[in-house]
């Protein structure tokens, strides 16, 4: 048991659990009162203030989990003032921009429970691609608070749209797309606050294009700004936000754990289900959207590679070839010239498309839920897809990350 006294500011670091026996402590922007048990995940440090004098029990991997903090050590109070000014000016789109590891999560959940304490219906937009919370990593999702939270991850994704990467610059036509898809439902559904987190990529010119799409799109009443001494998007109204001083940086090994987690999450209880190709529409790929080769030019073919081919097809704009193994590019450039064609010429090999994700989108194309490619039957056109999915599938995406069932990461930027 621990006694916290009345305006004292704490850190509990994660993994670690409190429970409250007795008084009042706002945490994460939400007052938590006698009985409430928080959870604390790992690689998160969460800050809490005491409302009135307190007990609590804390149980933690380490002991020194929950740490008095020093003054002038935290910006709590800041965003508190931050926060209650938002709430009083009363803005209702609220898009959050910054660095990596700036604190544009936590102010998320931060400023989501402080609306959710006056009583008004929160949405949260997770646009953080490569650490997604609410939905699986390479999506976008969407999701309502209905009680408080400490973390994202507390959430289930009510919508999603498949990217099929982790990293933003690798789909900067999509990305955008996918926040307009997003808007529309989220208006469909109803809302008093919609507050969007975006991803981390925010410097250079690249990144500031894809962020002004976004700001286009989603057209906020307010940009929280994180991690930076520069307003961004000077149109609209800003608000410099202080990042957290003390905070548990994530190694690129913490990021890729975090990233598993979820993708196993996502996989988990999959079963194999065999898809007719042809009765469904493939994105991300053009494979699949020509005519299968005729048996004289796979013949052709076949004799300029020196090798038997598993598929091919041909189309007005691309050659696509199957093959056992990777093909030169000298034999590329002679299928080139042999055909005399501009069209785009891919050579594949069949272990490369194994244990793709691919997302299973409905007609509306919202991702449903995610897969990985077990197998492809070229001869029968079946596609067999690992999934815990058992709805009608209309549209199959095709990423450009290679992940095992249990959701490990295996390789990445495969195109097809």
């Amino acid at each position: 048991m621990r006694a916290l006294k009345k305006d004292e500011i704490w850190r509990i670091h994660g993994p670690a659990m409190l429970k409250i026996i007795e008084g009042k402590i706002l945490i994460h922007g939400f007052i938590h009162r006698k009985g409430s048990k928080i959870t604390v995940p790992r690689t998160r440090i969460i800050v809490l203030k005491v409302i009135e004098d307190s007990i609590v029990e804390v149980r933690g991997e380490k002991l020194d989990c929950l740490v008095k903090a020093r003054v002038g050590e935290e910006v709590i109070e800041e965003w508190i003032n931050i926060c209650n000014r938002i709430l009083n000016e009363k803005y209702r789109k609220i898009l959050i921009v910054g660095r990596v590891d700036s604190g544009k999560t936590s102010f998320t959940i931060f400023l989501s429970n402080m609306f959710l304490q006056r009583g008004l219906n929160v949405c949260i937009i997770d646009g953080d691609i490569g650490q997604a919370d609410i939905g699986p990593p390479s999506t976008i999702s969407m999701s309502f608070l209905r009680k408080p939270i400490c973390s994202l991850r507390e959430l289930r994704a009510e919508e999603m749209i498949f990217i099929g990467t982790d990293t933003p610059s690798y789909a900067l036509p999509i990305i955008p797309v996918a926040y307009k898809m997003l808007i529309d439902k989220v208006k469909e559904y109803g809302y008093d606050v919609l507050i969007i987190n975006t991803d981390g990529w925010i410097l250079g010119r690249n990144a500031r294009i894809l962020k002004t799409s976004i700001v286009n799109i989603v057209k906020p009443d307010l940009i929280i700004v994180m991690g930076m001494e520069t307003p961004l998007f000077k149109w609209i109204p800003t608000l410099i936000v202080p990042s957290p001083k003390i905070f548990s940086k994530r190694t690129f090994e913490d990021r890729k754990m975090l990233r598993e987690m979820r993708y196993s999450f996502y996989l988990k209880d999959s079963r194999r289900r065999v898809i007719n190709i042809d009765e469904i529409v493939f994105l991300n790929t053009l494979l699949f959207s020509g005519r299968p080769l005729s048996d004289e030019k796979r013949n052709e073919i076949e004799n300029i590679l020196g090798e038997k081919i598993i598929y091919g097809e041909i189309s007005e704009d691309h050659l696509y070839i199957i093959t056992h193994r990777n093909i030169s590019s000298e034999k590329i450039l002679l299928l080139r010239k042999k055909f005399n064609t501009t069209r785009f010429v891919k050579s594949i090999p069949k272990n490369i498309i194994e244990n793709l994700l691919v997302g299973l989108l409905d007609k509306n194309f919202f991702c449903k839920a995610i897969g990985i490619i077990e197998d492809i039957d070229f001869m029968e056109r079946k596609i067999k897809i690992l999934t815990p999915y058992t709805g009608e599938i209309y549209a199959i995406h095709i990423g450009s990350i290679k992940v095992d069932r249990e959701g490990k990461e295996l390789y990445k930027s495969v195109t097809i």
